[in-house]
């Protein structure tokens, strides 16, 4: 063997390139597709088939996506219920700070902040299911003990209205109210197919290394430009490496957001 084949690093194809979104876990796929299927051994073979398969799969639900709404923005209602919340907050603050021995209105705001804002306005930071839960308890407290209509005394009728319409905007948000459940999403789980088709790159590329470390003369050389694309997205991706036009930019947050996790395949 050349004193050259001992500068070939395996281990360098135990990850995947970095920054692989799914157009680029797409475009990743293809071309290692097209430049290793020529190669004739049983096991890249089975590892391409694999790939192939996984592909289409992913560029499928790519297609599905196109001219879909985005999910629902939840930001809206969770403001919508929070403003309503400190809005009935500071109606019951404003009789707190007057007299109570000329005022009997007070002891009953007391007695209702005591009840809804133990811990002030706390509960509204919550997540938005845990969020419903804490409001739905207050309010079914308030309807149980009959305070509802003491409250609008109080604070407004129209600040109560407010609460519960908001309320009510936010079980329908969160998926609480029966009647109201979203229908379910037909939207394809493009985070599980881009993962599942950089594990089988993983598995094609540790083939292709597999023949590139224990092949002949001329299997090794097939083997290592079969992993030529690996090696250009890892240059192309690499950090500090300015992209042209038409070379795939790392993910940024729009891109990413929750559904998307970039993280390498281990």
């Amino acid at each position: 063997m050349d004193s050259s084949e001992l500068d070939f690093d395996p281990a360098s194809y135990t990850r995947l390139p970095p920054y692989l979104d799914s157009a680029t876990t797409l475009a990743l796929a293809k071309q290692l597709l097209a430049a290793s299927a020529t190669l004739t051994a049983p096991n890249i073979k089975r590892t391409h088939l694999h790939l192939s398969r996984t592909s289409q799969r992913l560029g499928d639900g790519l297609v599905d996506t196109l001219g879909q709404d985005a999910p629902a923005d939840k930001r809206p209602i969770d403001l919508l219920a929070d403003h309503s919340w400190s809005a009935v907050h500071l109606r019951l603050l404003g009789w707190l700070e007057l007299p109570a021995s000329e005022y009997p209105e007070v002891a009953q705001a007391q007695a209702l902040f005591a009840k809804l804002f133990p811990e002030g306005l706390r509960f509204i930071q919550l997540e938005y299911g845990a969020q419903w839960v804490e409001a739905e308890s207050r309010i079914a407290w308030l309807k149980q003990a009959g305070q509802q209509p003491t409250l609008e005394k109080l604070c407004g009728k129209a600040f109560v209205t407010e609460l519960l319409r908001a309320h009510t905007a936010y079980g329908q948000m969160v998926g609480a109210d029966p009647k109201q459940r979203p229908k379910p999403s037909k939207r394809p789980e493009l985070a599980t197919l881009r993962k599942q088709v950089q594990q089988a790159i993983l598995a094609h590329q540790l083939q292709l290394v597999a023949l590139r470390v224990s092949g002949d003369d001329a299997e090794r050389l097939a083997a290592q430009e079969a992993l030529r694309p690996v090696d250009e997205y890892r240059d192309k991706l690499a950090p500090g490496r300015s992209s042209r036009p038409d070379e795939p930019a790392p993910d940024g947050p729009g891109l990413l957001g929750r559904s998307e996790d970039p993280a390498p395949v281990a």
